[in-house]
């Protein structure tokens, strides 16, 4: 039986939540309430959109599922970059962010310490979009 990387996740986080930069945003539920005062239930989703973000420290622009709200936390952060290093794990919450934040924190480190090969750079750089 093989392990699952969702599982590490916390229970009751969207599965496409994972593969983008939600910010803690999930699906929330309630009830669409007419004149007469009959409910019926809907759902809120998270407005979601396919934007192409630039890191700056890997120069090159990563097509990914982002919502409005991760968009203006990302500016406020000054950037994809530092809001992916300034954020916690609990609300990146996604294995695409988790993966580029290990990205940009590798080569990062490789440009403060000259030490570092850039073969292991470049061994783990993501796939340009």
């Amino acid at each position: 039986m093989s392990l699952s990387i969702a599982g590490e996740f916390a229970r009751g986080v969207l599965h496409r939540a994972q593969r983008g930069l939600y910010a803690g945003r999930t699906i929330l539920t309630g009830n669409n309430v007419s004149f007469s005062e009959r409910k019926t239930r809907r759902l809120w989703k998270p407005n979601v959109q396919y934007k192409n973000m630039y890191s700056e420290t890997l120069g090159q622009s990563i097509r990914m599922q982002v919502t409005a709200h991760a968009l203006r936390c990302i500016d406020k952060a000054g950037g994809l970059d530092a809001y992916l290093l300034a954020s916690r794990k609990s609300e990146l919450n996604s294995v695409v962010g988790e993966r580029l934040r290990k990205f940009v924190h590798i080569v990062q480190e490789a440009s403060r310490n000259p030490e570092v090969e850039e073969e292991h750079v470049t061994k783990t750089m993501p796939p340009t979009a």
